[in-house]
Parts: C-alpha cells; structure tokens; sequence
C-alpha cells in the first residue's frame, strides 16, 4: 500500500528517481502546510489544501523558461479510505501540476514507512 504524505515529506516541483532524487530541471520545493490533527510520527498528514496552490522555492529551469512558482492542481493520489474531517490524505505517487515554462510535474517522496493507506 501506499505510504502517506505528511509534513516531513519531500514534495518537488519535478519528477523523482525510484530513490527519490529530483531529476532536473525541475527541484524545486512545494512549501506545505497542515494542521490536521491526524499525525504520523509527529508530523501532520498532507491534505490537497496542503498543497495546491502553495509557493514553490528553489527551481532551477533554464531561461528561456520560467522557473515554477506555485502548484497549480493535485492529479493524484488521494486515500479511498483515510479522511480528516472529510477530506483524504495525500499518498505516494502524488502527481500534479505546478506554474512554470514548461510546466512543472509535482513529485513526492514520503520518507516515512509507518502509515499506509489505500
């Protein structure tokens, strides 16, 4: 099954190798936020909130093309079964879109083992 996304996960503004290494020229930094009471290991699961539309640092697109700023859309992988007031957690493989030129494809890693859920 697959593990969820929480604060303590890496979400880049780029694709990831099998061993989480962001593949440029996109590796920038989704800033997440959270403040749902579900934790894992201290740390507060990601929720679509956390994410879309959050400010992106750090990505390295060469000019002429525009660096990614922010995620523009979740794609996938939301829990089927796991919800905080409503809403379902965020799993691995999180795809999504971010704003840049060319459009950043969001990529996560979520460095914890502990909590699984489909």
């Amino acid at each position: 099954m697959p593990s969820v996304l929480t604060m303590g996960s890496t979400v880049l503004c780029g694709p990831l190798t099998p061993a989480g290494v962001p593949i440029p020229p996109h590796v920038g930094k989704v800033i997440t936020i959270s403040t749902a009471k579900l934790t894992v290991q201290g740390q507060p699961v990601l929720l679509e909130t956390s994410i879309a539309g959050q400010t992106i640092t750090g990505c390295l697109v060469p000019a002429p093309g525009v660096a990614c700023t922010a995620v523009t859309s979740i794609a996938t992988t939301r829990s089927l079964k796991l919800l905080v007031k409503g809403s379902p957690v965020l799993l691995e493989p999180l795809t999504g879109v971010a704003a840049g030129n060319p459009a950043g494809t969001l990529g996560a890693q979520a460095n914890q083992i502990k909590l699984t859920a489909i």
